[in-house]
């Protein structure tokens, strides 16, 4: 589950999802204009989803990690007090319902991603298990081809 000052933190989730046009300074004093495009925050479930890649894993905001719309339980509510003022700004900010929160994925949900068996990478830290799923090829699409290069 993300932690509020996560989200709204500067460099955090909000930020690393939303569009940016920004002046960076590369080696040598280099001076560049950076540019990205806005992303879904949080991911579409009834959309294809994004390719999932080696950072997938660790605690820290990425532009490129999936997270999701959840239920949590009350005692989620609770625990990370999602009925503070924060908590429902965020909510209003995301546009979500009354009782909904945004969380990463686990492992069993990448690997279901990339059509392996559940708990494939089991034995491993999740973080680790993120970055061989990241690392992999979608096996549904490897069958197909092979099945029409047969």
């Amino acid at each position: 589950m993300l932690n509020a000052n996560d989200i709204v933190r500067d460099k955090g989730w909000i930020y690393q999802k939303s569009a940016k046009s920004e002046e960076r300074k590369g080696t040598d004093r280099f001076t560049y204009n950076y540019a990205e495009s806005p992303m879904k925050f949080p991911d579409q479930l009834d959309s294809p989803s994004r390719t999932i890649i080696t950072g997938e894993g660790g605690l820290g905001a990425s532009r490129f990690k999936h997270v999701v719309v959840f239920k949590p339980t009350k005692k989620q509510k609770e625990e990370f007090n999602l009925n503070s003022e924060q908590c429902v700004e965020i909510q209003k900010q995301l546009s979500l319902k009354k009782g909904e929160w945004v969380r990463r994925l686990v492992p069993i949900e990448l690997e279901r991603l990339n059509m392996f068996s559940d708990n494939h990478t089991e034995g491993a830290s999740d973080s680790k298990r993120a970055f061989l799923m990241g690392n992999a090829l979608v096996i549904g699409v490897i069958e197909r081809i092979a099945n029409q290069l047969v």
